[in-house]
């Protein structure tokens, strides 16, 4: 009885890495492919968070999961919205609310400055609201993008099909030999 509990949840673990691994590859891939874009996978957003404003809490290079999901904002919350540009992703915190003329306003800013963000943000212009982060792993992602980190993936695929190739003549000569 033990050893089928253990084989379930050896199984559940795999699977759970399986899908992570899925996640992680293709978005990877869509970030290679739409550089600069926020890329949804699985109904989940992403970023990469690319400064160290949230220092201690988020910090530069991990990967954020996020969620479009803003109403019922409050302080203390960390939101994620464009800067004036709309180039760039921003991730504050919302550290007051302002209620003027029956409109709500976020004021935010990043934990580690020193200043709160310039202007203030309505929920239109929130992206989203961070859920959770996975530290460095944006710091993969970003090389993997980068030419010299797409010829090292490269490198690296071409490496572990030589060596399955290799494995798999041995055993098969080893196997006509008996």
């Amino acid at each position: 009885m033990k050893t089928k509990i253990k084989n379930f949840f050896n199984i559940l673990c795999k699977s759970l890495e399986l899908f992570f691994f899925i996640i992680v590859v293709m978005y990877a891939f869509s970030a290679i492919i739409f550089k600069g874009q926020m890329v949804k996978v699985f109904g989940f957003d992403f970023a990469i968070v690319k400064t160290s404003s949230m220092f201690p809490t988020i910090k530069k290079y991990d990967f954020v999961i996020i969620t479009k999901n803003t109403q019922n904002l409050s302080v203390n919350d960390i939101v994620v919205f464009f800067d004036d540009s709309h180039k760039n992703l921003i991730v504050h915190r919302v550290v007051e609310i302002v209620e003027e003329n029956d409109h709500i306003f976020f004021i935010t800013k990043g934990d580690n400055n020193q200043f709160r963000d310039a202007g203030s943000r309505t929920e239109n212009q929130i992206y989203a609201k961070y859920s959770f982060k996975i530290p460095y792993l944006g710091f993969i992602i970003t090389f993997l993008k980068s030419p010299i980190g797409l010829c090292a993936l490269l490198l690296n695929f071409i490496t572990i099909a030589c060596i399955i190739m290799i494995w798999y003549f041995e055993n098969n000569i080893s196997i006509k030999k008996l």
